[in-house]
């Protein structure tokens, strides 16, 4: 099936009028459908062995950085999720009639549950797209405040376990003589 998917976006690649939007789909199919899975017995390598990945063979291909192929591949995920529910509109952002930033297309594929998200208009996957974006910022910036809470904390440990460095002499030799008592 994976090669005829291939065999199809090479053969509608070939077109000469394609919209930079259809030319990015194509490309994001492809990789889609040639990408190795993660995992597994057949992706062991063995010591010393290196494999070219498939966004960079595509890169090569198509004269693009691997980084657009990654994010060709989003949009295709989040055209495919928009497709579901509503493939006119799918059409037209294929073809340019919608006026959808790639951007929200490319965020719909990031969402937690996207066999879930139904997109009416163009207004509407515009506002998922947003929600899904503040979700994922939301997560991240949590993150971040617990990995510096954590730190704080520990940084806080360390200096109340260290005896401080201005203390006067007698408190200093008070110190001292408390350790040695105890």
């Amino acid at each position: 099936i994976d090669e005829a998917k291939v065999w199809m976006v090479e053969n509608q690649m070939g077109r000469r009028n394609l919209t930079p939007d259809q030319i990015s789909y194509y490309r994001g199919l492809k990789y889609l459908a040639l990408k190795k899975r993660k995992g597994g017995y057949e992706n062991v390598k063995s010591k010393g062995q290196s494999d070219i990945s498939t966004s960079e063979i595509l890169a090569t291909q198509f004269n693009v950085s691997e980084s657009t192929v990654k994010r060709d591949a989003k949009f295709a995920e989040g055209l495919e999720i928009v497709g579901r529910s509503n493939p006119r509109l799918k059409m037209k952002i294929l073809t340019g009639e919608a006026k959808v930033k790639k951007a929200d297309v490319q965020c719909l594929s990031s969402a937690k549950h996207p066999e879930r998200i139904a997109i009416k208009n163009e207004a509407d996957l515009y506002n998922k797209a947003k929600r899904i974006h503040d979700e994922l910022l939301n997560e991240v910036e949590s993150t971040v405040k617990e990995i510096q809470a954590t730190r704080v904390k520990k940084a806080q440990d360390t200096l109340k376990s260290i005896e401080p460095l201005f203390i006067n002499p007698q408190d200093r030799l008070k110190n001292i003589k408390g350790m040695i008592i105890s």
